[in-house]
């Protein structure tokens, strides 16, 4: 009976070992695969975008062929003339399959991060075509943005205005740039000077990308100012009702500076009809109403003094 299980257990032990032969084989194999593949990746984006941009993948790839020449060593070892014990072509094959698996996951990584680049590269005709396209989009809703801010500069003031002010005239240059640096991308490519075409590329794509950003502000601004017109008026009144409650309650002198403050706060709103900042009002009212609560929270539960807790030792000391 132990012959019989001793025999089943190195049978099993033989066809882990077979399996992990085999997949050290494919795993070799794969990284080796990985490696031609790669080579021709650097070697196009090299050409594309230049040295700097590539030297992580480059590194990258002398690394992982450093490295596989040792598996390609140890895959020798296991298929030369020389006898091997089983847990020698064990640990080797284990080790094979440790530097394929690394040799890929290194190559992934780094191939990811500079595929975005890649990619652009492949397709400039068509960003460009689309850099231009976008940029007559977003001109049509330019006068629309320029419209917005002069009728919201009658109802809100400078300092309201301030996030989206500007925005027309900045979007105006933005376009101007997206198309004088897709002019300067296409002639980099027509010269050969194709890291430089690359870089304007890029360039005109984040100008295209921030003017829609700032258009998008525009239309987003009047709603949210809104919004907050509406919640201050809902803040003025709960702080006037906090205020009448807190002179009903306890009065301690944290309440009633916290009181001042308030008040103070809601004597600073502008006055019906001038042009306000409904955003920096209601933040100053907000951080006063919220001093005036926690105030009035320690007022109703006053921490004892010192004498106090003096006296309430010694009354349970005598007890």
């Amino acid at each position: 009976m132990a012959g019989f299980w001793g025999r089943r257990k190195r049978e099993e032990q033989d066809a882990a070992d077979a399996d992990l032969a085999r997949r050290a084989e494919l795993a070799i194999v794969a990284a080796d695969e990985r490696v031609r593949l790669t080579s021709d990746e650097l070697d196009f984006a090299r050409a594309e975008l230049g040295d700097k941009a590539t030297e992580d993948l480059a590194a990258a790839l002398e690394s992982v062929r450093t490295h596989l020449a040792e598996a390609f060593q140890l895959h020798q070892l296991n298929h030369d003339e020389i006898p091997d014990t089983a847990e020698e072509l064990r640990t080797r094959n284990a080790r094979i399959i440790q530097l394929s698996k690394w040799a890929e996951d290194l190559l992934e990584e780094r191939t990811l991060v500079l595929q975005p680049k890649i990619d652009a590269v492949r397709r400039a005709p068509e960003i460009l075509a689309r850099v231009r396209a976008d940029r007559e989009r977003l001109a049509e809703r330019v006068p629309h943005a320029r419209e917005v801010v002069e009728r919201l500069a009658q109802r809100y003031n400078d300092t309201a205005l301030q996030q989206i002010g500007g925005n027309p005239d900045e979007i105006d240059q933005l376009l101007d740039f997206a198309v004088h640096t897709a002019g300067v991308s296409e002639r980099r490519r027509e010269a050969g000077q194709r890291e430089q075409a690359s870089v304007a590329l890029e360039a005109a794509t984040e100008a295209v990308r921030r003017a829609e950003s700032l258009l998008d502000a525009v239309d987003t601004f009047e709603i949210e100012a809104l919004r907050a017109e509406s919640t201050l008026a809902g803040i003025i009144d709960d702080s006037r009702n906090d205020l009448a409650e807190a002179r009903r309650g306890p009065m301690t002198p944290i309440v009633a500076q916290a009181m001042a403050n308030l008040e103070r706060a809601l004597a600073a709103l502008p006055p019906a009809g001038s042009r306000t900042d409904p955003f920096s009002s209601l933040s100053a009212l907000r951080q006063a109403n919220a001093e005036l609560d926690v105030a009035r929270e320690r007022a109703a539960r006053p921490v004892p003094s010192q004498e106090q807790v003096e006296h309430a030792i010694d009354d349970a000391d005598r007890q």
